[in-house]
């Protein structure tokens, strides 16, 4: 039967330090006597050098910080979900790529999903736009944590992962990771173990609770918070600007950009709601948006727009009573 490699190396330690203890004197140094470690205390040593220590402070390469945080203004994320009612029709690859390009031209500063195939295409896509302009946005994996390792191999920027994690977490997962946070404690109990990087942020919290929490967030920090999409009367963009004004007095911790949930679903009207929902919380003074040069998917998965319309009375076949 074979061994684990972690009981060969006790085996190992244990004989080579079994040898040394048995020469080894108890020393003194200024009165105070320093006794020789037992096998157990050194072969934990050991083991502590062999393994990462947790997530750490949650910042693996500082790329979705870099693209998500601004000096000035806020930026907007696009979340994908394959979950239309109506999309009997599976999307194919270049429907994929379209939607990929689609939404980095529409200036959305990275992409979520928790769909592990459609994270494939987005991260293929966007890595063939280096050196172009707008380049290559990160694509942020959202699901379930059981498929995090799938969703790196996949070509995962950053994970969105609970406090409960990272408290438990005992290696690195090489990207960068954003905490989802519900309360001050879960903020408190991931700084205690040095977590400081990116913290997401309910959009549905009250302001009163919305400001005590960014109280406790650094100011180096990476803010988030999301809204669902194609809410009635724009609501996801009236009510993410209101948030976006609150800075805290004591810490000066403020919201860097807006994760529009379930933005695109691949109907025709993705591409259409990414442009329009960028636009309308980009643009100081829009009350309006235009869109141009989307080019739609051939087999009708997607269309253009290049009509105005008020961004209260914005209208969306996928929400249609």
């Amino acid at each position: 039967m074979m061994k684990h490699p972690y009981y060969l190396s006790f085996l190992l330690l244990v004989h080579t330090t079994s040898f040394s203890l048995a020469f080894q004197p108890v020393s003194k140094h200024h009165d105070v006597t320093v006794k020789p470690k037992s096998v157990v205390t050194m072969f934990s040593s050991a083991l502590s050098v062999t393994n990462n220590q947790g997530i750490g402070s949650g910042e693996a390469n500082g790329k979705i910080k870099e693209a998500l945080k601004k000096m000035r203004g806020i930026t907007v994320s696009i979340s994908y979900k394959n979950n239309n009612p109506e999309n009997d029709k599976e999307m194919s690859s270049m429907d994929m790529e379209i939607l990929s390009q689609g939404i980095r031209r529409a200036k959305s500063v990275s992409i979520w999903t928790d769909d592990l195939d459609a994270m494939y295409e987005f991260a293929k896509e966007q890595e063939s736009a280096k050196g172009s302009f707008p380049g290559p946005c990160p694509i942020i994996y959202n699901g379930d944590v059981s498929n995090i390792e799938m969703a790196i191999e996949k070509g995962a920027s950053g994970v969105l992962i609970n406090s409960e994690y990272i408290l438990n977490s005992s290696s690195s997962l090489g990207i960068d990771v954003i905490c989802n946070v519900k309360s001050i404690e879960d903020i408190r109990n991931v700084l205690e173990v040095g977590y400081n990087y990116a913290f997401y942020l309910p959009g549905s919290l009250s302001d009163d609770d919305f400001a005590n929490m960014l109280t406790v967030i650094p100011k180096e920090s990476l803010v988030i918070t999301s809204f669902e999409a194609m809410q009635k009367n724009s609501y996801e963009i009236t009510r993410a600007k209101e948030l976006v004004t609150l800075v805290s007095a004591e810490s000066g911790t403020k919201v860097h950009t807006v994760v529009i949930q379930d933005a695109c679903v691949g109907d025709e009207e993705d591409l259409k709601y990414t442009s329009f929902v960028v636009d309308s919380m980009t643009k100081k003074a829009s009350s309006s948006f235009s869109m141009t040069g989307l080019t739609g998917s051939t087999n009708g998965h997607f269309g253009t727009m290049s009509d105005n319309a008020s961004i209260e009375k914005a209208k969306w076949k996928r929400i249609a009573e």
